[in-house]
């Protein structure tokens, strides 16, 4: 069966993310964003989150003074402007002793590659790990985030060179939480029941309908006929 995705247009998600973006100075709940490391310097020193889709390879050495930071987000804002972080600049921070990091996002930071998965490795404390929306990661950057033993969510959402040869490799790593596969259109459903028998007691997501929220105005037409998670 055959399902076709109606995407929200480019303009408007753009405006709903200038909405959030405009609504964050009135909201203590949101962490603070950074565009430059003297954004990061005007931060205090305790910050536990922070948003840094702006910050560049030769700013992000900032956040080494942020000893505390749990949560870093270079994914929220990516409706409104493009991420700056390559892979470069992903092993600066994997190389400031951040070592309490829990949460990692590099959602739709297309200039990070299967390169970049080399620095994953080097969170002692990393346990979720969110990478929506990448076009170059493959296989070879998944076999270098599986030695990561603390990591136990991975968001690989709409991540199209992602397919069932993919899902081997996590297989390999038994002590997941859950994996996302949202959106990623090369995995098949035989493939993802065959994860859910490797990996018994995992969440296992895969609902291509979902993933339309994060795209443009392109219709896709997806050969995939049900959703599926593991836990229900």
């Amino acid at each position: 069966m055959q399902s076709t995705l109606t995407r929200k247009s480019p303009g408007t998600v753009r405006m709903l993310f200038a909405v959030v973006l405009l609504s964050i100075s009135g909201c203590g709940s949101w962490p603070p964003v950074v565009d430059d490391a003297d954004d990061v310097n005007r931060l205090s020193a305790s910050a536990r989150s922070v948003r840094a889709r702006g910050l560049s390879d030769e700013d992000v050495y900032a956040l080494g003074r942020l000893k505390d930071l749990v949560d870093l987000d270079f994914g929220g804002g990516w409706g409104v402007m493009d991420a700056k972080l390559t892979d470069k600049g992903l092993a600066t921070i994997a190389h400031l002793g951040l070592d309490d990091l829990d949460q990692l996002s590099l959602g739709w930071c297309v200039r990070i590659t299967d390169e970049g998965m080399n620095s994953i490795e080097k969170f002692p404390s990393l346990s979720m790990l969110f990478l929506m929306g990448n076009p170059n990661l493959t296989d070879e950057g998944l076999r270098r985030i599986v030695k990561l033993e603390s990591l136990v969510h991975l968001d690989l959402r709409g991540c199209p060179g992602i397919t069932d040869a993919s899902l081997l490799v996590l297989a390999e790593k038994k002590n997941w939480d859950e994996l996302n596969l949202d959106g990623c259109l090369a995995v098949t459903g035989v493939g993802v029941e065959d994860l859910i028998r490797r990996l018994p007691g995992v969440r296992i997501r895969k609902n291509d309908d979902r993933w339309d929220y994060y795209q443009g105005d392109t219709s896709v037409e997806v050969d995939w006929d049900k959703s599926v998670d593991s836990r229900n």
